[in-house]
């Protein structure tokens, strides 16, 4: 099933892109699509433990099974003051 990846501010910066699209098996969890991604773009793995993700734009555990065309957003902490 594909299933697409946004990536936003910094991580957009490491990925080199915006936008990417995965295929994954059916059953596939945000888990599996996040390793899948980590693998693709070695460079996005330093966003691990802080990145917050969703779904269609709400968010998501890593546990949550994707379904065909889901947008999987990945979203790098953010600081302001």
């Amino acid at each position: 099933m594909k299933v697409r990846v946004l990536f936003f501010a910094a991580m957009a910066d490491a990925a080199g892109l915006r936008t990417d699209d995965l295929d994954l098996p059916v059953g596939a969890s945000v888990g599996d699509a996040i390793d899948a991604v980590f693998v693709r773009y070695s460079a996005l793995k330093p966003f691990a433990t802080s990145m917050a993700v969703a779904v269609n734009e709400r968010y998501a555990a890593r546990t949550m099974v994707l379904e065909e065309d889901d947008v999987l957003a990945l979203i790098p902490p953010v600081s302001g003051g």
